[in-house]
C-alpha cells in the first residue's frame, strides 16, 4: 500500500514538472543603420563622449531593455558618421541624455482585481545628442541637435518575451525618430561639412 502511494505521488510530481512552461529566450535583432547611407564628413576623426549625468535609468535593472538608448546612439554614430577628411577637425556626437527608466504603477487592490489584469509598469525612453564639427583650435564650427522620446505600459500578465520584444519595439521606434531629425538637422546646419 506504501509503495502504492509512493507510486502515484511520483507519478503526480512528474506531471507537475512536465507543465512547467520554459521561459522562452528569443534572440531579437541588433539595432543598426547599415542599411541607410553614411553621411561623409569632412572630418578627419570622429567621437562619441557620453555627457556627466547622462545615462538615467531609474528603476531599470540590467538587462531590463535588450538594447539600451546609449547602445543604440553609439551604433547610430558607428553606422551613420564617416570621416573621409578635406580638413584637420573633428565630429562630435556628445549624448547629453540616455534614457531608460522602468516606473510602477499603482494597482488596484481588492477581490474584483482577481479577475481583471492591470497595468503596473511605465517604461520611459530617451535620447538628446548633438554632432558637433570642431576645428584644429577647438572652435565649434558647426552643430546639429536631435531628440526623441517614446513611453509605454505594460499589464502585469505579459509575459517576458512579449515584454522584451515591446521594449526592443520602442528603442526601434525611439531610433528611427531621431535619425530622421538628425537627418534634417545635419542637413540644415552641418551642410558645409558634409560631401
Amino acid at each position: 500500500m506504501r509503495t502504492k502511494k509512493l507510486g502515484v505521488l511520483a507519478f503526480a510530481l512528474l506531471v507537475l514538472a512536465a507543465c512547467e512552461t520554459p521561459v522562452s529566450t528569443e534572440k531579437l535583432p541588433e539595432i543598426t543603420f547599415r542599411h541607410l547611407a553614411p553621411h561623409e564628413l569632412k572630418v578627419t576623426d570622429i567621437q562619441v563622449s557620453v555627457d556627466a549625468g547622462a545615462r538615467d535609468t531609474a528603476g531599470a535593472t540590467a538587462g531590463t531593455y535588450p538594447t539600451t538608448p546609449e547602445a543604440a546612439l553609439r551604433r547610430w554614430a558607428e553606422d551613420r558618421l564617416r570621416a573621409v577628411g578635406g580638413s584637420p577637425a573633428t565630429a562630435r556626437l556628445s549624448i547629453h541624455l540616455a534614457k531608460a527608466t522602468r516606473a510602477e504603477l499603482p494597482v488596484k487592490e481588492g477581490f474584483t482585481s482577481l479577475f481583471r489584469k492591470q497595468v503596473n509598469e511605465r517604461y520611459d525612453t530617451a535620447v538628446d545628442a548633438s554632432l558637433e564639427i570642431i576645428d584644429q583650435t577647438g572652435t565649434s564650427r558647426a552643430v546639429a541637435r536631435a531628440n526623441a522620446s517614446r513611453f509605454l505600459t505594460m499589464r502585469e500578465d505579459e509575459t517576458v518575451a512579449g515584454r522584451r520584444q515591446k521594449l526592443f519595439d520602442m528603442v526601434e521606434a525611439l531610433m528611427n525618430e531621431f535619425n530622421q531629425r538628425m537627418d534634417e538637422n545635419i542637413a540644415q546646419y552641418v551642410k558645409g561639412w558634409v560631401r
